[in-house]
């Protein structure tokens, strides 16, 4: 488990240190993680993981295997 940093508020807004970016965010910028976490959010902010998924060739190759599986799935309703 990381390193706990504990939450600022600022400007009346409650914010969550990054681990990536190295930049406090708002609480909102973060994926809940019920039960893996002591604040039960993830430790990367919403656009380092998808900025991290996107050069990522497993997550690109998945993402191309499913959408050619629902145009399949697609076209074999289409036929019945």
């Amino acid at each position: 488990m990381s390193k706990r940093v504990e939450h600022i508020i600022e400007n009346g807004v409650e914010k969550k240190w990054c681990s990536r970016c190295k930049q406090y965010r708002s609480l909102k910028k973060f994926h809940s993680t019920i039960g893996y976490s002591w604040d039960n959010l993830f430790y990367l902010c919403a656009k380092c993981i998808k900025e991290k998924r996107k050069h990522n060739p497993r997550h690109n190759a998945l993402t191309a295997w499913r959408g050619l599986n629902r145009r399949v799935v697609e076209e074999e309703i289409e036929f019945r």
